[in-house]
């Protein structure tokens, strides 16, 4: 793969994973070039990167954050499963074990801490994709502009949500309703 050569035609971020992938030699070239193509630096040739950069790293962090909520509900569903089975339920109650009070707190303890964590991991996650949800592209800002409304930049805005294309705010306002039991259990 030659890279010294610009070519109109090649498609930069394919070039620069795969660069990534086989540790070329021109490694710090193309990881030079691109970073200043994705931050807005233009080409005479090439013209910015900067659009499919971002819409490649917010949709795969949106990618990654999915991911992690399916684990998390299906770890769930697992364990629920798996309690249910092997130690039954007695008017609505399960009891994982009888013994001491000190190992019992411990045990609870332990099962708090997890429950949190999952929580808190889920919570972050919802809160990540609701920004992501939340935040105007250039083009919607320009758009508003030109028409005389100012949309919030950087922070989460009510105002946004229902500016926004109907499908953001339907998903955004999914995504916070989801959060209020986490705050109340």
């Amino acid at each position: 793969m030659h890279l010294c050569k610009l070519d109109t035609s090649v498609n930069y971020h394919a070039a620069y994973l795969y660069v990534l992938r086989t540790g070329s030699k021109h490694k710090y070239f193309v990881q030079r070039a691109y970073s200043k193509l994705a931050h807005g630096h233009d080409h005479p040739k090439i013209g910015p990167l900067q659009k499919d950069a971002r819409r490649v790293a917010w949709q795969a962090g949106v990618r990654w954050v999915t991911i992690g909520a399916a684990l998390i509900l299906l770890l769930n569903i697992v364990v629920t499963i798996f309690v249910t089975v092997r130690f039954g339920i007695s008017n609505g109650v399960a009891t994982l074990y009888t013994g001491d009070c000190t190992t019992i707190s411990r045990v609870d303890s332990g099962l708090h801490i997890a429950i949190n964590f999952l929580s808190t991991a889920f919570l972050s996650a919802s809160n990540y994709v609701m920004q992501i949800l939340n935040a105007p592209t250039r083009k919607q800002v320009n758009d508003f502009h030109a028409r005389g409304v100012s949309l919030h930049i950087g922070i989460p805005s009510f105002e946004n949500a229902m500016r926004l294309r109907k499908r953001q705010t339907i998903l955004w306002a999914v995504l916070g309703i989801s959060a209020i039991p986490l705050h109340l259990l």
